[in-house]
């Protein structure tokens, strides 16, 4: 009975994507307005008794930007998946789309640029993105090698107290090689791994679970 309730859910919510009536959307919650989780079965409501979703995100069933279609319908990460386990297609589709900038929590211990960049490439490549730690050492490579360049040329500009070149300065006659500087190819594997969104989410949260936040 559970499954069957599930499909036409899953048929209600489905129904409307390829006309283009209707996009779901992955968003941050926003902190000023609480949200309910319209899924006939959610697993937080039977837990917590509470509808409200208190995750860092959400879904988004939403009218296209050519077309009213009411208020915006959400959904738990988690209820959504158990609905439609799938979600990759419904990117390939371009029927699943990010809401603008999807990030990870202010304060999380994984940066913005990098939670940021796993979620674009989970969505631009079709459910596949890669290990949270090679967007997070390529960029800390990154940022240190940016450094060290503007500081060095800085440096040059503003000339060397004597006036005369110096053996350690990357653009006077003689000094070293400038660093080479770091590429992403050097830092992440040939082909990205398939990894469920709300796994992904969690990852980037640096959280146990995507409803780590109840």
């Amino acid at each position: 009975r559970q499954a069957r309730r599930r499909r036409e859910e899953a048929g209600y919510i489905l129904k409307d994507l390829p006309s283009g009536e209707r996009i779901l959307y992955l968003q941050e919650v926003p902190r000023v307005k609480a949200s309910h989780c319209r899924a006939w079965d959610c697993a937080v409501t039977r837990i917590t008794r509470s509808p409200i979703i208190r995750s860092h995100y959400r879904f988004a069933l939403k009218g296209s930007q050519n077309m009213y279609y009411g208020g915006g319908i959400y959904y738990h990460i988690t209820c959504m998946e158990r609905l439609i386990p799938n979600l990759a297609e419904l990117v390939v589709n371009g029927h699943l789309k990010p809401d603008g900038w999807v990030s990870a929590p202010l304060g999380c211990s994984i940066s913005i640029e990098s939670s940021t960049q796993a979620i674009t490439d989970w969505f631009e490549r079709g459910g596949r993105t890669f290990d949270i730690q090679c967007y997070e050492r390529f960029k800390a490579d990154h940022e240190k090698w940016t450094g060290e360049i503007s500081f060095h040329s800085i440096e040059h500009q503003l000339g060397h107290k004597d006036g005369r070149p110096q053996v350690d300065c990357y653009y006077c006659e003689g000094g070293p090689a400038e660093p080479r500087e770091p590429v992403r190819s050097d830092y992440f594997p040939t082909k990205p791994a398939a990894i469920s969104l709300s796994r992904l989410l969690a990852v980037v949260s640096n959280e146990p679970h995507i409803n780590a936040w109840w």
